[in-house]
This record gives C-alpha cells, sequence and structure tokens, in this order.
C-alpha cells in the first residue's frame, strides 16, 4: 500500500517505511511537509489551461483582425467604385486588406489547431 495524504497518526497499518506510526511526531512524506506538498499533475494541469487559455485568446485576436480587415478591404472597393479619380489607390488599398484578412485568417486558424492539440485532440491522418 501506498499512502500519499495520510497523515501518519491516522493510518491504521503499524509501519511507515520501517518506522513504527506511533512513534512518528512529524507529518513528513518524501522529505517535505504533507500540507506544503506540490502535486505535480495540478501543477501540469494548471499550465496546460493557462496555455489553452491564451491559444483561445490568440484565436479571438486572429478572428477580429481577419473580421476587421475584410471589413476594411469591402470598404476601399466602394471608395474606388465613389471615386473613379482615385480608383486605383482604393484597389491598391482593398487588396492589401485582402491580403491581411487572408493572413489573419490562417493566424486563427493556427491559433484553433493549438487549443485543440492543448485538448488532446491530435491531427490523425488515414492512409490507405
Amino acid at each position: 500500500m501506498v499512502y500519499y495524504g495520510e497523515p501518519a497518526n491516522q493510518r491504521t497499518d503499524q509501519y511507515y517505511y520501517g518506522e513504527p506510526a506511533n512513534q512518528r511526531t512529524d507529518q513528513y512524506y518524501y522529505g517535505e511537509p504533507a500540507n506544503q506538498r506540490t502535486d505535480q499533475y495540478a501543477v501540469e494541469y494548471e499550465r496546460a489551461m493557462k496555455e489553452q487559455k491564451h491559444h483561445k485568446q490568440m484565436e479571438h485576436v486572429g478572428e477580429i483582425g481577419a473580421v476587421a480587415a475584410g471589413a476594411f478591404g469591402m470598404y476601399e472597393m466602394y471608395e474606388a467604385k465613389k471615386d473613379p479619380e482615385n480608383a486605383q489607390k482604393h484597389m491598391i488599398e482593398a487588396g492589401i486588406a485582402t491580403a491581411a484578412a487572408v493572413g489573419a485568417t490562417g493566424y486563427a486558424f493556427y491559433e484553433h489547431q493549438q487549443t485543440k492539440e492543448g485538448h488532446g485532440e491530435k491531427h490523425h491522418h488515414h492512409h490507405q
């Protein structure tokens, strides 16, 4: 049997690593006080949750960037039709905004994949 969180005075067995339970006055396990022992799984879980939250937030940033760049591109297309004198300038700006929207969409997709990997949903490729 392995004892991880049970105080020595509440155990039902007589010996704990060769030491009689009734002679143990401290609450130490593996050299650390039981109440100060860090659970490695809890620390790792907390780190993973922070990382997952970060990726989710960055995914939303990418989505917002894609929407903003797309809206600006549409506005520039409208301006090109409305202002024929500067149509070439507006078309160039619309093209740049479209490229930015594509880039932001790619970034949002990348962050979405990072979020999924945090959930343990790895890519599965099926080859025939």
